[in-house]
């Protein structure tokens, strides 16, 4: 069973395409994705530029984190033109899972293929039925009392991120080290050690309510 570590960067559709806005205010803009066999070695990556259909230009905050300019865009293909690709890559070499830090990336996802009337194919279909939010699983196992920033999970495991964050490919690379690292024989200890932290950090809390 191989694992998907995958990262979209995301730029807002314009508010004049109503419509389209009230069903996904977002769209990707880049794909950035680590595939992991089942000893946790690397097997590929994949990353991708793509341009959006309903805005001409990258939002100025966007711009800011991601260093991504319409420029760099403008003659790539459209979420529609290279999903297909991205499924194929996922599913070449077996079954697999997808993990990324957070919800938010799948939610996107779906919104995107009914904003864009993509036809769900089998392989899309494996795609959304096979996908996990690490965050929440990472915060279960560590029993953290709020969302954790990937940054800082990295933090709690010894690890110091390492790259451009917010650049699709890097934050990747980053979370598949965290999944590595969670995926050890040596999480055992790091765990015990973390929900004791949390669990006096959660009490201490508690006293000043």
């Amino acid at each position: 069973m191989n694992s998907i570590i995958l990262d979209f960067e995301m730029n807002p559709v314009k508010r004049e395409y109503e419509e389209e806005y009230d069903i996904c205010s977002k769209e990707i803009i880049e794909i950035g994705a680590i595939k992991l066999d089942e000893n946790l070695g690397e097997i590929s990556s994949y990353m991708s530029y793509l341009k959006p259909e309903y805005n001409d230009e990258v939002d100025f905050i966007v711009n800011e984190m991601t260093g991504i300019s319409y420029d760099m865009l403008v003659n790539q293909r459209t979420f529609s033109e290279v999903i297909s690709e991205f499924a194929s890559w996922c599913s070449d070499g077996g079954d697999f899972k997808i993990y990324a830090w957070s919800n938010c990336d799948r939610v996107q996802f779906m919104k995107e293929l009914t904003l864009k009337d993509i036809k769900v194919s089998n392989e899309l279909c494996t795609m959304i039925n096979n996908w996990y939010d690490f965050q929440k699983i990472f915060d279960k196992e560590v029993k953290s009392y709020h969302s954790t920033s990937l940054e800082n999970a990295l933090k709690m495991v010894g690890l110091e991120f390492e790259g451009k964050a917010h650049d699709g490919l890097e934050d990747a690379k980053n979370t598949a080290r965290l999944f590595s690292c969670f995926n050890s024989p040596d999480f055992g200890r790091i765990r015990e050690s973390l929900r004791r932290k949390n669990d006096e950090e959660r009490k201490e809390m508690e006293k000043t309510q």
